[in-house]
């Protein structure tokens, strides 16, 4: 546990907005369009437990979904897996 984690321990806000600038990087990474000889952008990830100890497992689902993601087989006291399904779409 670090030390900005340990000060915010119990504080529901901190973590939702946590998960929330987690969830929109990747969003932002996994739309992004791939440039010329590049590889494509990732199309799966898993959010870690650290990020969403304290809203749960299901705030991050709620999040996630409202972007476009799918939720993948996961423990979720480990992770949260996630699939961008427009990653597989021809186009």
């Amino acid at each position: 546990m670090t030390w900005p984690e340990l000060r915010h321990e119990g504080d529901v806000e901190y973590y939702r907005a946590r998960v929330d600038r987690v969830v929109a990087a990747r969003t932002a990474r996994a739309s992004a369009p791939a440039g010329p000889k590049k590889p494509k952008p990732p199309a799966e990830c898993a959010i870690p437990l650290r990020d969403y100890r304290g809203v749960g497992g299901w705030y991050v689902a709620e999040v996630a979904l409202a972007q476009g993601w799918e939720l993948r087989p996961t423990d979720r006291r480990r992770e949260v897996r996630l699939w961008w399904p427009a990653a597989s779409r021809v186009g």
